[in-house]
């Protein structure tokens, strides 16, 4: 198994968008998350991690970008997968304060995926990559939900 910056990185990305993902599909059916929909949302980050760590682009990121600077950004985004996680399984967070906790991980998934591309010649080095920034819409500073 590849434990490059670079793949380290796209797993994170991975994790974070298959929560949000999953939790704006529940969110448009109804204003609460139940338990058995909050353990899918986390149940999807480990899957979109698995499916967006690639080793072949994270190796193009490992060339491009410096080990640092993927490593800071990868924490970033790890910390924020936490944060969203957190908010998820508290049942104290009311409906608005989930929302809240999901546009920042949209954004720090924006914030990340930029960093790439400002590397990169300004593209991204892969489709999944693309779709991210496609599906959280990333080239807007639109605040509305996924």
């Amino acid at each position: 198994m590849d434990t490059s910056s670079g793949t380290q990185i796209l797993g994170a990305l991975g994790s974070l968008a298959g929560m949000l993902s999953v939790y704006y599909g529940f969110r448009n059916r109804r204003r609460e998350i139940r338990a058995e929909e909050a353990r899918a949302i986390l149940a999807a980050g480990e899957k979109g991690a698995a499916a967006a760590a690639s080793v072949q682009t994270g190796q193009k990121l490992d060339m491009v970008i410096g080990k640092g600077l993927l490593d800071s950004a990868r924490e970033n985004v790890v910390r924020q997968e936490h944060r969203f996680q957190g908010s998820i399984i508290d049942i104290r967070y009311t409906p608005a304060q989930k929302d809240q906790e999901a546009r920042i991980a949209r954004a720090e998934i924006c914030s990340t995926l930029q960093l790439i591309k400002d590397h990169n010649n300004g593209v991204l080095p892969d489709e999944e990559l693309d779709r991210m920034w496609t599906s959280y819409r990333c080239n807007t500073d639109a605040e509305s939900e996924c």
